[in-house]
């Protein structure tokens, strides 16, 4: 018998015969491959475990609207997303309805029983889908679509809160704006001119750029305040001092009140890529700053020439720059919606009343928890002060006393303003703004004390019940709103 032959013995193959080989190994490990969705799919363990009757079973069921509906509400932190969360809720009528019928087909009671039952539920779940779907849509921003309209105009405000040393950027009109950058330079008046009230620089420093910050990099339209706290920013270079705890002479500054850091913001215009600069200003002390509120250490005397500073500095800092930034000229916010759509020109006029009542129920809220923690109205160290006073031997020693709670009282109040300042612009400013310009274009003319109010009346909160005139003036445009 013939041995056979070993590979190196054998003939070598063609080149054709060769392909065909290799040809036949790669259809075999194809078809291998092919084989194992084929097992996959085939597997008992799928046959077993998601059928019908689990699938639809309440613990399953159960999981799955809660996570459908839970990922839904989540999705509404976030505006771009809220199509997702319309999603979410669509996914869970689905669910539900599956349920409703596995549930009537599946039982034996009568016909007109399970039919009731069906049409009930059926229409109960689809109203609540169909009205919190519109509830997202009509809180929905404007799409990217609507930003970048031509006509649009550019509405962005920027303020720093003194006490709390925040930063905030407010988008209030129709365009989105991207590549935000921070840049500060800090500042330092000549004392010898102040104490003459006047207005000079001793020197400037610490040019921080081209950005402290690049976060957030965009801001879309009507998005709430984006907020940066400056203590935090860059503590090594940008620090803040508090006040003495003994007041100083009337209007002579210490050294923390004559430094001061301008911030210069820029951004660009999302439809061409157009870079603006605008500027803010803030003394380096926590509390009123005297071109904000007057003097600290006496809030009731205006001092003039200390509200000339952010002028001085932002026309000095303005120079500093050559990067081709045009500056920012602040548009009204009244003449910006007025050129644009905001969330609530689709709405008819029931629902915007409706939305209306709502946020006046809200602001009226704040309103009390504001006028339940008034210092003024507490008087919390009352007692204590008459304590005092009764227990001092001679006038000095009174006058001391009194003098001690004045300034506590001082910087209790001013708190208490700051934080109340603070929450209003973060939570009711813009929507108030909306609100009331959306009910004046939509009332028929009306006399003379209905006219289009001054803007600062809603940009901050001025007078003895800010809250309670702005509530009390919506409040009056929704009684003069048409059915």
């Amino acid at each position: 018998m013939a041995a056979s032959l070993s590979p190196q013995e054998q003939e070598p193959r063609t080149p054709p015969e060769q392909l065909k080989e290799d040809w036949r190994i790669f259809r075999r490990i194809v078809a291998s491959f092919a084989m194992v969705p084929r097992r996959i799919v085939s597997m008992r363990i799928w046959r077993e475990l998601f059928t019908c009757e689990k699938l639809l079973s309440w613990t399953f069921v159960g999981w799955t609207l809660a996570i459908l509906i839970g990922s839904g509400a989540g999705m509404l932190s976030y505006p771009p997303l809220y199509i997702v969360a319309e999603i979410c809720f669509a996914l869970a009528a689905f669910v539900m309805f599956a349920k409703i019928a596995q549930i009537a087909v599946t039982t034996d009671y009568p016909f007109w029983e399970r039919a009731v039952f069906t049409f009930v539920l059926f229409g109960v779940v689809g109203i609540v889908v169909v009205e919190v779907i519109r509830l997202i849509q009509s809180n929905r921003p404007p799409s990217q679509v609507g930003t970048s309209e031509t006509t649009a105009l550019i509405v962005i405000e920027t303020a720093i809160h003194p006490g709390i040393k925040e930063l905030s950027i407010t988008n209030a009109g129709k365009v989105a704006i991207s590549d935000i950058q921070i840049s500060a330079t800090e500042y330092f008046l000549d004392k010898d001119a102040w104490n003459a009230e006047q207005l000079a620089i001793a020197d400037y420093q610490h040019i921080y750029g081209p950005s402290l910050v690049s976060d957030p990099p965009s801001i879309e339209a009507y998005w709430p305040p984006r907020k940066i706290d400056l203590k935090t920013l860059a503590p090594q270079v940008i620090t803040f001092d508090e006040w003495p705890k003994e007041p100083t002479i009337r209007y002579q500054p210490f050294p923390g009140e004559l430094k001061n850091y301008c911030f210069r913001i820029t951004f660009r215009d999302s439809r061409n890529g157009e870079k603006y600069a605008t500027y803010a200003v803030t003394s380096a002390i926590r509390g009123p700053q005297r071109y904000s509120s007057g003097a600290a250490d006496d809030p009731g005397r205006p001092n003039d020439f200390g509200r000339n500073i952010p002028q001085l500095l932002i026309e000095h800092n303005r120079n500093l720059w050559k990067d081709g930034a045009k500056e920012y000229l602040p548009v009204e916010v009244s003449t910006a919606i007025r050129a644009s759509e905001t969330r609530y020109s689709k709405l008819s006029n029931a629902e915007l009343r409706k939305a209306a009542s709502e946020f006046i129920d809200k602001i009226q809220a704040f309103a009390e928890r504001e006028r339940t923690t008034n210092p003024m109205l507490l008087q919390r160290h009352a007692d204590e002060k008459s304590k005092e006073r009764l227990n001092a031997k001679t006038p000095e020693e009174q006058s001391e006393i009194s003098r001690k709670y004045s300034v506590i009282e001082n910087e209790e109040l001013t708190s208490w303003m700051q934080a109340n300042e603070t929450e209003y612009q973060r939570n009711y400013r813009t929507e108030a703004t909306l609100l009331h310009d959306e009910l004046l274009r939509r009332l028929p003319e009306q006399p003379p004390k209905l006219a289009p109010r001054d803007y600062p009346y809603y940009d901050r909160l001025n007078g003895p019940q800010p809250l309670e005139n702005i509530a009390n003036q919506l409040k009056q445009f929704v009684e003069l709103l048409p059915d």
